[in-house]
């Protein structure tokens, strides 16, 4: 499937008109905070509430691909929050339009690890078992963050919105989930990870599952790994440029990172890194520094390739990383996201 620059031009006029009516209805009724899920689900005999939980109402087309998708995150669950950190989310800013919505709605800025964390979080309910069914963790994360966006677009434009485009349209949603999906894979295999032709298509059906439950329209999302890189590649050249926010977003990210566990990597060899996994022309645009810790980087890559590669190598191999994926998730969330932070006050 192939996008005329003009089909994703027109996308980017198009927010998600079934949210944003159901957002309206909340308000109205005096839901502005909290948990907008559960407040959706109280008021669901409102028609434009109701309307938005039944279209999320979907059975996953492939449940074992599903599972198995699940399985492959949760093996390489180390990997993938270093390529969700210095590649996936660094991509997302080159997008005037990402960056200044994100830095316009909260002080993202000032808590970019605040902002990762929160992404990891959701990725991990994400890998939950059956997830995606309908009232599963994943579904119902999956839903707040579209009500979420929703309730974004509301106050941006409430706070005079100066683009003629809508805040999170649906050009920068599905090069949103381009992200979460394409560059999460790219990452991870820059990283020493090896993906078959299978897991890689079908890590991309579960993407194609979630989006539209994320309010992204299914015309958009890309049915093979090839058109997605494809497609996330045309938008970057039509739309990617540097700009005050973008490389605030990036350095507040690293910044945020740096000797920080798990990883407990230095500000030079994070930059150096991310450079490598986004590449030179995207690390200039986002501000990312040159004068990395290049030795480091060689001989993080070289260890990271080599424990990778060693579960092939050891009986039970698949089986041990899954669970050590999912106790690296858990602990690290429950350690940095929920614990004590200056961003809570404490």
């Amino acid at each position: 499937m192939a996008l005329s620059n003009q089909a994703l031009e027109d996308a980017s006029f198009r927010a998600d008109p079934v949210a944003d009516d159901a957002v309206r209805a909340l308000f109205e009724q005096g839901a502005r905070g909290g948990d907008l899920l559960a407040a959706a689900k109280q008021r669901a005999a409102h028609p434009d509430i109701q309307r938005l939980l039944a279209e999320a109402d979907r059975a996953p087309v492939d449940p074992d691909a599903m599972e198995r998708t699940r399985r492959l995150v949760l093996r390489y669950a180390p990997p993938i929050g270093l390529a969700l950190g210095l590649k996936a989310l660094p991509t997302l800013y080159a997008l005037p339009e990402i960056a200044e919505a994100l830095v316009a709605t909260g002080r993202l800025v000032q808590n970019g690890e605040r902002r990762m964390l929160e992404t990891a979080e959701y990725l991990n309910q994400l890998t939950r078992p059956g997830a995606m069914r309908r009232d599963g963790v994943g579904h119902d994360a999956t839903l707040r963050v579209r009500l979420l966006h929703a309730a974004s677009r509301a106050r941006l434009r409430q706070a005079g919105w100066a683009r003629a485009t809508p805040p999170i349209d649906q050009r920068a949603s599905v090069f949103t989930l381009s992200v979460f999906s394409h560059s999460l894979r790219a990452g991870l295999t820059q990283l020493g990870g090896r993906l078959s032709e299978q897991e890689s298509r079908e890590h991309l059906t579960f993407w194609r599952h979630v989006g539209p439950v994320l309010g992204v329209e299914e015309g958009l999302i890309a049915a093979h790994p090839d058109d997605e890189a494809a497609l996330q590649a045309q938008i970057l050249r039509a739309r990617a440029a540097p700009t005050e926010a973008g490389r605030a977003l990036t350095a507040a990210l690293l910044g945020a990172l740096a000797d920080r566990p798990p990883y407990r990597l230095s500000f030079a060899t994070l930059a150096a890194l991310s450079r490598h996994l986004l590449g030179d022309e995207l690390a200039e645009l986002l501000g990312v520094p040159r004068d990395g810790d290049s030795r480091g980087l060689r001989a993080g890559l070289a260890l990271g390739r080599a424990l990778l590669r060693a579960e092939s190598a050891v009986p039970g191999g698949r089986l041990l990383s899954q669970a050590f994926g999912r106790a690296f998730s858990n602990g690290v969330l429950a350690w940095r996201l929920r614990g004590p932070s200056e961003w809570e006050g404490g």
